[in-house]
């Protein structure tokens, strides 16, 4: 009993970022919450014992933290790294919808979501031992943005090209905007700002 106690006191703890969404949701009236969501996985080098033949391989926690904000206006608040503004083209009778992101090395995406490289390799290596833990991670090194809108969406695109499949910007329906950026591209400093246009129907 007393060598069981000790095994508690002596493992070591590794807990990694592995991963991020941003989550937004617009009412009617233009308020609404803007929500963070930080994966991560603890890792334990625990050697507590189960019993005969079973030998401690491993012993691993997946977390999820949640940061809550509410806003009273989408077009009225500075989210650090993102900007949204509308507009109406001349003749056009759909509006706009733009989407503003710093994408480059410096964006201070990267450090306020604890998007650590060196974490984020590891969590990756680690991810794909296991199924469960690659499903989780399905997006480790991506950024991702869901925003739900209160507008009938008509089309989703980048306002300049990105590569396809590492890029994305999608409609999913019922007014939702998914958009995933490559961590590592962000890392390369690629494209200092990137934008995405909504098209919809007010």
């Amino acid at each position: 009993m007393r060598n069981c106690f000790l095994s508690v006191f002596v493992c070591l703890t590794f807990i990694q970022c592995a991963g991020a969404n941003i989550k937004i949701k617009v009412k009617e009236d233009l308020s609404g919450e803007f929500l963070i969501y930080e994966k991560r996985i603890k890792s334990q080098n625990n050697l507590v014992n189960m019993g005969t033949g079973l030998v401690p391989k491993s012993d691993a926690e997946l977390i999820i933290r949640e940061r809550s904000y509410e806003f009273q206006n989408i077009y009225k608040i500075l989210p650090k790294g993102l900007r949204f503004y509308r507009y109406q083209e001349e003749l056009e009778k759909e509006h706009t919808f733009v989407v503003l992101i710093d994408t480059s090395s410096e964006s201070p995406l990267l450090s306020d979501l604890n998007l650590d490289e060196r974490g984020l390799q590891a969590i990756l290596l680690e991810a794909k031992k296991r199924d469960d833990l690659l499903r989780f991670n399905a997006l480790v090194n991506h950024l991702q943005l869901e925003i739900f809108l209160p507008y009938q969406i008509k089309s989703v695109h980048f306002r300049e090209t990105r590569t396809p499949g590492d890029w994305t910007a999608r409609s999913d329906g019922n007014g939702k905007v998914v958009i995933n950026i490559p961590i590592d591209a962000m890392r390369a400093n690629e494209h200092r700002y990137t934008e995405v246009y909504v098209k919809f129907n007010p």
